[in-house]
């Protein structure tokens, strides 16, 4: 995406997205600068009730300090929204061990570093 009135060079200003998911109550966009420097990815909800865009601080500390995810799935059961991704071992438990809480730390130790994907389920609350 660009933007409409492009200043200098149109590339630095524009931004890549990578996913767009619409749920029942939200939209979710996955999205980072198109600038080489900036690979690190960004999350934005867009509340469709109040009409509101907010970022993703509530994932990453519902997750206990995750970095990036991407949700490949969406599903409603039980009238409960549901995005579910898949997370490698390795990444998971360096994010567990490098925790502050002594819990997700001790979490950290079933997990096997070599093990398959880890399966992440997010549940969409409305507050």
């Amino acid at each position: 995406m660009t933007p409409a009135k492009v200043e200098n060079d149109a590339y630095e200003q524009s931004m890549i997205i990578s996913t767009i998911v619409e749920t029942v109550h939200y939209y979710l966009c996955i999205w980072r600068p198109a600038g080489i420097m900036w690979n690190q990815w960004n999350y934005c909800f867009y509340d469709k009730s109040s009409g509101k865009l907010f970022n993703s601080e509530g994932i990453t500390d519902d997750l206990w300090g995750l970095p990036s995810i991407f949700p490949y799935n969406y599903y409603v059961m039980d009238g409960r929204e549901y995005l579910e991704c898949g997370y490698p071992t390795y990444k998971l438990l360096d994010a567990w061990l490098t925790s502050d809480d002594p819990k997700i730390r001790k979490q950290a130790e079933s997990i096997d570093e070599e093990g398959n994907n880890v399966l992440i389920r997010i549940r969409l609350k409305k507050k």
